[in-house]
């Protein structure tokens, strides 16, 4: 499904020969959804990034207030780097390497193809010196993306009716 709306967005072509819905259908289907999520649908999957800016700040009105909006932003801001760039660097997200017949699990992320944040790297990206403070509030912007990410695809699904 995130495939069809990008596709959708991009070039406005359809998924598959038994799913003949016309692009406009399924870009209409996120009109049901909260901006939120169907912006983060035009960033990571659409590879909008002109939905970016506006995505960094709904996402850090939705933080918890115990910091300003600024730094709101900055945490608003890498999460969802971190969200839209999550494949490991190593393996570029696969998990598993192929060696002729013999499979190798990737050291980096112990096969699970996704790339774990270290407190440095978070540190510059947000430009603070010790991003490990503000891990929690780091956390929450993930499980508020990942949860609009989630409600988006069910509602889209609905909307075109697919099981």
């Amino acid at each position: 499904m995130r495939e069809a709306i990008g596709t959708a967005f991009n070039k406005g072509l359809g998924d598959s020969p038994e799913r003949q819905e016309a692009p406009v259908t399924k870009i209409g289907a996120l009109a049901a959804v909260p901006r939120l999520g169907a912006l983060c649908y035009r960033l990571k999957y659409a590879n909008d990034a002109r939905a970016f800016a506006p995505c960094v700040l709904l996402l850090a009105k939705k933080l918890p207030r115990k910091v300003g909006i600024g730094m709101r932003k900055r945490i608003a801001e890498c999460a969802l780097k971190e969200w839209v760039a999550d494949g490991c660097r190593a393996c570029l997200g696969a998990g598993v390497t192929m060696f002729g017949a013999r499979k190798v699990v990737c050291d980096m992320c112990q096969g699970t193809g996704k790339h774990r944040h270290s407190d440095w790297e978070r540190s510059r990206a947000m430009k603070v010196p010790d991003a490990g403070k503000w891990a929690k509030l780091i956390g929450e912007a993930h499980r508020i993306i990942v949860g609009a990410d989630g409600m988006t695809g069910m509602v889209v699904r609905f909307q075109l009716e697919r099981p």
